[in-house]
């Protein structure tokens, strides 16, 4: 509705004075669902290619946390966790284990990995036309891929403890599987 109304106000030729009437934390919510949109897919092609099991040759695991890992900290110029990429001999070993993988959310700041997985994100900014490494394609700060540093998350996260797992069988698919909390009271 913002930017229709300021359409409406302005005229079709400022387009971007359009997008700027959105508010700052719905901008934002659209730039995090298309990182989220990039990394799910990425997520995905790395389970389906490579082992679901340990980190492979060209992931990209957090400094200092993977057991094999021997490099700890941050990157000091950015907020970022510090990463590695894991060598041939890591993955030959199998002493790193999946959830130990990360994969980055596009940005400027990220480190993408090594193999297969980074075309899955060339590809995906190149049919949308988005350059998130390079210059950008307009200079409306605003609206500038330079703002977007990234970050990383886990591929799998394995419940360490604390955990308890039912499973129920049914054949009734109208079958209520859980007690509500009207139910309880």
């Amino acid at each position: 509705r913002a930017i229709l109304s300021e359409i409406i106000h302005q005229g079709v030729t400022n387009l971007v004075g359009a997008l700027g009437s959105i508010p700052k934390t719905l901008k934002l919510m659209y730039i995090h669902a298309y990182q989220s949109y990039l990394w799910n897919h990425a997520a995905s092609k790395r389970l389906e290619l490579y082992s679901q099991d340990f980190a492979v040759e060209g992931d990209l695991v957090i400094s200092g946390e993977a057991e094999c890992g021997t490099d700890e900290g941050h990157d000091a110029k950015t907020s970022l966790p510090s990463v590695r990429f894991v060598t041939a001999d890591e993955e030959k070993r199998q002493c790193i284990g999946i959830d130990k993988v990360v994969l980055p959310l596009p940005g400027n700041q990220v480190t993408y990995p090594q193999h297969g997985v980074a075309k899955v994100y060339e590809d995906l900014l190149a049919v949308d036309n988005v350059n998130i490494t390079g210059e950008p394609a307009h200079s409306v700060r605003e609206f500038s891929t330079k703002n977007m540093p990234g970050a990383y998350r886990n591929v799998i996260h394995i419940p360490r403890s604390g955990v308890k797992l039912e499973f129920i069988e049914y054949t009734d698919p109208n079958q209520q599987l859980a007690v509500t909390d009207l139910e309880a009271l």
